[in-house]
């Protein structure tokens, strides 16, 4: 049977002691489902979230490379993806007329760098729209990386007054000593009602040994300088998404390796968790690897009803290579 679209976690838990406990420890098809075993071992060290949301396939867009996707909404009213694009050597966009079906858009919008430069990988895009001075345009932050296999990643910027023809502007959150930070990667930003920006990324603090974190940033010049939050917003989670609905802040993030985590916010400060997310192919088959998403409402103001798509790829269970293209998920329906 299939699970509804919030359903009870503590039964998935349940599962691996009674195995008649419905849906969970299945595929959304009711195969048995030994991936979302170990997912389960990730969500026990956050006992507290007990709901899950699934999410089903609609579609697969994209060359074979894309990856790590930012969706905006144009000036114009269509929409535009960009995403890495590792084959053509920076970061790459196709654009749509209604979020379905995307033309590629040619060249490129941001490439990599001289190899002795900060950003000679330049990947994992994240875009707003943004003012700079007097003129409206797109500001794409991104993963910018160095040559040398073991530097550190920071996150730099990019000017567009179209969308499709970038100015780099450089760093805008680096590493090291001042800023306390090992990392500063992929991430996802957003402007406030009063003018600001919020930004949330994939944060290595030099004095934690361990994975990822989540770290809030604010900024008040448009999206150019930033302060860094005190303490992270949610530990070992990386690679955020977020959208506006309504009055909310709803971030979709990923978690260690196997899960991910939706979160809410009604100032863009606070957050609370709501829920698991789980996410299936067409097939009904469970995605045991799916993150660097992203997140967008297109219609509605109530999150119940909203049209809602998430954007991203990974590796279904029992599979061994990962997802060509970009997967474009709706939320699931209740089962009947």
């Amino acid at each position: 049977m299939a699970c509804p679209v919030v359903s009870c976690y503590r039964l998935r838990i349940g599962l691996l002691l009674v195995l008649s406990l419905g849906c969970a420890g299945e595929s959304d098809s009711g195969r048995a489902n030994p991936c979302l075993d170990l997912a389960l071992e990730e969500r026990a060290k956050l006992p507290a979230i007990t709901q899950v949301e699934t999410w089903r396939q609609n579609r697969v867009v994209g060359p074979e490379d894309a990856g790590a996707p930012s969706v905006v909404r144009l000036l114009s009213g269509d929409v535009r993806i960009f995403w890495n694009a590792p084959a053509a050597g920076g970061i790459a966009s196709a654009t749509s007329s209604d979020g379905w079906s995307f033309t590629d858009d040619p060249g490129l919008r941001v490439a990599n760098g001289a190899s002795d430069s900060l950003d000679a990988l330049a990947s994992h895009p994240w875009v707003v729209a943004a003012a700079s001075g007097q003129t409206q345009g797109y500001r794409l932050y991104y993963q910018a990386k160095p040559a040398a296999q073991d530097s550190s990643f920071r996150i730099m910027s990019a000017w567009s007054a179209n969308g499709l023809d970038f100015a780099k502007e450089g760093i805008r959150i680096d590493v090291g000593a001042e800023t306390g930070l090992l990392h500063a990667a992929h991430g996802r930003a957003i402007q406030l009602d009063d003018g600001r920006f919020r930004m949330w990324f994939s944060a290595s603090l030099i004095t934690d040994g361990g994975p990822a974190d989540i770290l809030g940033a604010l900024s008040t010049d448009g999206g150019l300088s930033w302060a860094l939050d005190q303490q992270p917003l949610l530990p070992d989670g990386h690679d955020p998404a977020i959208a506006r609905i309504g009055a909310q802040y709803h971030m979709y993030t990923s978690y260690l390796a196997r899960n991910l985590i939706h979160l809410v916010s009604d100032d863009g400060f606070s957050f609370r968790s709501v829920a698991w997310v789980e996410l299936y192919d067409a097939a009904g088959t469970y995605y045991e690897e799916f993150g660097d998403v992203d997140v967008m409402s297109f219609g509605g103001s109530d999150f119940a009803t909203a049209d809602l798509r998430l954007f991203g790829s990974g590796k279904l269970c029992g599979s061994t290579t990962g997802l060509r293209g970009q997967a474009i998920m709706v939320r699931a329906q209740a089962a009947s």
